[in-house]
Order: structure tokens, then C-alpha cells, then sequence
């Protein structure tokens, strides 16, 4: 009996350790059209170059090393990235067989790895039924205009998607919620189309700055712009925060209060503070 108990444990010993030796790690440059299938780990910067496409399947999952990058490159030199000059296409089939972006730990934390950053202003990425989680920010739309739709972007360091330089992505049907700096960051000159998104539980719902625009909903609904019908409700700080120097149309959005005092209550803008002179107002009536 102690025989055949010492030959299991041997057994499982090797097992572990060839499950553990075997893992395969992916980082570099993809030089050509690559599909991702299944678990695919990942310990340094991916770049995908101008010109390639990396698409992946339907329920699989990247997973990220915490806190590593063995190329010590692109922007965080101590966490992995996926930086996109191509075309990202992550398309889940559906809620139920998402794509997952995520850190491998098994007791996952925020800004385990840096997150996804899509650098392409003309060829359009799109990110469909995907989770993005415990990155730094975890998405990042650099000048250009990806599609992210049915969407849950949850537990990000600093921000779910953020907008940068003159940024216009269209963002549909989405949850971004339990972010630590913003569920959605727009600054320099940026202008995403928000529409039928959920937003809640982020340090601020939305934070607009620097000369940026998102359009949060326009009622009567005109073409190129948002209908609205956000769910935009308890976050920490303020739901919406303009600190650009435009204003912003957000109508015919749910707030989880009909009382326009209350609405306004949880909007910044230069009604809040008289100060800012160089900031917008919120137009947000009608609303839900």
C-alpha cells in the first residue's frame, strides 16, 4: 500500500512539473495574419504590426503574467501589453463565450498587466463580447476608432477604455464598472460615441478633459450620434465629469432618479463651480 501511495505521488509530481514545464508563453512582434485558439499565455509586449491582423477565437482567454514583461519594452517596462497597429478582430459569439483578457493569477489584482492599446486611425479593430480585466487601463484608443460593443470592462487600475488624441470610438451595449480611476477617460480632443452602455461603481463614471467631446446622447437622435440610453448611476466621485471646454450632451439617459437636482447633483461642470470658466456645461434633458 505505502508502495503503490509513493507511486501516485511520483506520478502526480511528474505530471505537475510537465504541465508546468510545458507552458508556452507568447511576446514579441506577430510578423504575419495570426489566430489565437483556447489558453494563450502571454509574459511581454505582443505588438501587432501595420498591415497584420490578429483575430481570436470565440471563448478564448489571454491570459497576462502578473507583473511581467520580458521584453521590458512599449510602455509599462514591468507589465505586458498588447499594442495594435493593424487590426485587432476579438469577436465573442456571445455573453456566454466571451473573449477574456485577464491576469493568470489565480488571486488576480488590478494592474497585473498593462492592458490593450490600439494605435490604428484608419483600419477599424473590434472588440465584441469581450472582458477585459485587472489591467492598468484596459483598453486605450490612441487616435483611433475601434468597435467595442457587449463589452464588460471591470476591475482596471486606472480606467475601463480610455480616449486619447483625438480618439473616436464607438462603444455599445457595454459594462464598465469597478474601475479605480474612471470607467471611461476622454482627454486630448477626444470624441467617443457612447451608446446603451452601463456605468456604474468607477471612481468617476466618465472624465472629460482637454478639449474633448463624447457624445453621450443627443435627443431628437441625429445621424453619427448617440441615442443615448445609458445607464449612468453610483459612481464614487461624480457619474460625469467635464473638465474640457465644451459642452457635453448627455440626454435621454437612465440616472436612477427622474429629479433634475439630483441628476445634476452628480455632473461637474462649470455650473458646479463658477470658477472654471473655461469649462462646458452638461446637457442632459430629456432623460429617462
Amino acid at each position: 500500500m505505502k508502495q503503490m501511495t509513493r507511486t501516485f505521488y511520483i506520478l502526480l509530481l511528474f505530471l505537475i512539473s510537465s504541465v508546468s514545464y510545458g507552458q508556452k508563453y507568447v511576446s514579441g512582434t506577430i510578423t504575419r495574419d495570426t489566430h489565437w485558439v483556447g489558453d494563450i499565455y502571454v509574459n511581454g509586449d505582443v505588438i501587432v504590426p501595420k498591415g497584420v491582423i490578429l483575430s481570436i477565437e470565440s471563448g478564448s482567454r489571454i491570459l497576462f503574467k502578473p507583473k511581467t514583461d520580458v521584453l521590458h519594452s512599449g510602455v509599462d517596462k514591468e507589465r505586458a501589453e498588447i499594442v495594435v497597429r493593424g487590426i485587432l478582430l476579438a469577436r465573442g459569439n456571445s455573453a456566454r463565450s466571451p473573449i477574456t483578457f485577464t491576469s493568470e493569477a489565480a488571486n488576480a489584482q488590478m494592474n497585473d498587466w498593462y492592458g490593450i492599446i490600439i494605435k490604428n486611425l484608419y483600419d477599424k479593430s473590434v472588440l465584441q463580447n469581450c472582458v477585459v480585466e485587472f489591467s492598468y487601463k484596459g483598453i486605450t484608443c490612441y487616435g483611433s476608432t475601434p468597435q467595442i460593443q457587449d463589452c464588460e470592462l471591470r476591475f482596471n487600475y486606472n480606467s475601463g477604455i480610455s480616449c486619447e488624441v483625438r480618439a473616436n470610438p464607438e462603444i455599445k451595449r457595454s459594462v464598465i464598472m469597478g474601475n479605480g480611476f474612471a470607467g471611461i477617460n476622454c482627454e486630448l480632443a477626444s470624441s467617443p460615441i457612447i451608446t446603451e452602455c452601463v456605468i456604474t461603481q468607477n471612481n468617476y463614471g466618465v472624465i472629460i478633459l482637454s478639449r474633448s467631446q463624447p457624445d453621450l446622447g443627443h435627443f431628437p437622435v441625429k445621424e453619427n450620434t448617440s441615442k443615448g440610453e445609458n445607464r449612468i448611476f453610483n459612481n464614487f466621485d461624480f457619474n460625469v465629469y467635464n473638465h474640457s471646454i465644451n459642452n457635453i450632451y448627455a440626454q435621454n439617459n437612465l440616472w436612477n432618479t427622474s429629479d433634475p437636482d439630483e441628476i445634476r447633483f452628480t455632473l461637474y461642470d462649470n455650473l458646479k463651480n463658477p470658477s472654471t470658466l473655461h469649462t462646458g456645461r452638461f446637457i442632459f434633458s430629456r432623460f429617462i
